[in-house]
């Protein structure tokens, strides 16, 4: 079914200026905050930011948020509430998604959050979360592509989303994250080619389905979102220091994540801590992410992707009732 995604347009508050708005995004591996200002469907971004908590850590195997994880991620969530009133946002809205979705306990975490940072948390659905970050991620087109493919690949899940600007085709949403699949196979540093291989297998049955219905596309346009993607653009492009403005529209060839992938197999742990653009939070996670993304493109014939830093962020926001 097509599902048509409408964007608020009333985005200026009584005195007819732009308003503030804020976004907070709690997934497995990371707590991101974005803070903009809006007018109509037009986005500037005031702030972003990313802090890595872990949440989802041993998610997959107990279905249970730990407490030192659920503490961790409400020291962020409180320095993220400081720098929203700082700014002077109007309006908040605050997303979790795989982590929350596969625990027990997420009732818990929530009446933590709202007791103690007075923050409202809503959990996504996979079909959600797609949703937005496929509104994030191509908003700012305006070309007329006849199909887009968004890659989302967080820690918990990834999302496959199929469609054109403003139109939904089709959402996958799959149980193979960074987080969760370093934690199913990883027992080694560096990786075993054994481990690898149970990765790219996992993958491939996983997303079996996916794969042969989007496969049916023809000139897709691909573009890639979140950390893992973001992080192997930095690592192509050596980048010392971050620098989203030339993460966003950066391309990524099936070739250099390969090249990249066998880079990261060479080092250990403390060795892939000094490898240019690798956060250090991310040094354990960003194999198996990569091998993700490999799979993904290998299974769709896909030689290149669009890197962007716009995703779900931008679309919980653009989706505000405002």
């Amino acid at each position: 079914m097509v599902v048509i995604l409408k964007k608020s347009m009333a985005a200026m508050n009584a005195e007819g200026e732009p308003m503030r708005l804020a976004s907070i995004d709690i997934g497995t591996n990371s707590v991101r905050l974005m803070v903009v200002e809006k007018r109509e469907s037009c986005l500037k971004t005031l702030y972003r930011g990313t802090k890595i908590t872990r949440l989802g850590e041993g998610v997959n195997k107990k279905q249970v948020l730990s407490d030192s994880a659920i503490e961790r991620t409400i020291l962020v969530l409180k320095e993220y509430k400081e720098i929203v009133e700082d700014y002077g946002a109007e309006k908040i809205k605050v997303a979790a998604t795989s982590a929350m979705r596969d625990s027990k306990n997420a009732l818990v975490f929530i009446g933590k959050v709202k007791k103690e940072v007075g923050l409202n948390v809503g959990i996504l659905t996979g079909k959600e979360e797609a949703e937005c970050s496929f509104l994030g991620a191509t908003y700012g087109y305006q070309q007329d592509y006849q199909s887009i493919l968004v890659i989302d690949i967080g820690g918990g899940s990834t999302e496959l989303i199929l469609g054109s600007p403003g139109c939904l085709e089709e959402i996958f949403s799959l149980n193979i994250g960074s987080v969760r699949l370093t934690e199913m196979f990883v027992k080694h540093d560096p990786p075993l080619e054994s481990e690898i291989r149970l990765i790219e297998d996992y993958v491939c049955s996983v997303g079996k389905k996916s794969f042969e219905s989007i496969g049916k596309k023809k000139d897709l346009f691909c573009m890639g979102l979140a950390g893992t993607i973001t992080t192997l653009s930095a690592i192509s492009q050596r980048m010392e220091i971050y620098d989203s403005e030339r993460i966003h529209g950066s391309k990524l060839s099936f070739s250099e994540i390969k090249k990249i992938l066998n880079y990261l197999l060479s080092k250990n742990l403390t060795e892939r801590k000094n490898i240019a653009g690798l956060e250090s939070g991310r040094v354990d996670i960003i194999i198996a992410g990569a091998v993700i993304l490999k799979e993904v493109m290998r299974n769709l014939a896909l030689e290149e992707i669009i890197v962007s830093e716009c995703d779900i962020l931008d679309g919980l926001i653009l989706s505000m009732d405002c």
